[in-house]
Parts: C-alpha cells; structure tokens; sequence
C-alpha cells in the first residue's frame, strides 16, 4: 500500500496492490479520527466487485490502537459495514 498526498485536489491518494493481481486506486480525507478513501477506480477488477462502491477507512483509537474498515454499497443504496479489524500493540 502506498499513501500519498496531492496538494492539486488536497486529498490523499492511496493504491493498494494485493495478491490477486488487481490494484485499487483510492481517494480520500480525514473526517474526525479516521481517514476515509473512496475506491475510484480498480485496476484488472475482480468480477465480484463489479458494480461496488467501496470505502476503506483506517482510524486511530489510541497510541496502541487502530482499526481497518471496509464498507459496500450497490448502486442506490448506503454504505453497509463488509469488515472490519482492529489490532492492538503488543508491550
């Protein structure tokens, strides 16, 4: 995963690589204590994401604690919570 930030729409950029040889390309902002990246478009698109939207969402819950999210959504419906992790430090 690769995050960066584009001064020219003041948003992060994020894509992710995964595995299965497909790459999504994200935008996204901070809302509050989370970051939130809107899918724009995915790269070798698998087909059962075909007509998705989708949202990834990572938000710090303290200096030891952060959670990953992912949210879905047909056309004309609402963002529905698919997953969701949340990892803790070890001391």
């Amino acid at each position: 995963m690769i995050i960066l930030y584009d001064p020219n729409i003041r948003k992060f950029v994020r894509k992710t690589i995964y595995s299965y040889g497909f790459v999504m390309n994200e935008v996204g902002e901070e809302r509050d204590d989370r970051f939130v990246f809107d899918c724009t478009s995915i790269d070798a698109e698998p087909d059962y994401w075909k007509g998705l939207k989708i949202r990834n969402i990572l938000q710090k819950h303290s200096d030891a604690e952060f959670s990953t999210g992912l949210e879905t959504a047909k056309k004309g419906e609402e963002f529905r919570v698919y997953g969701q992790n949340r990892f803790r430090k070890r001391k």
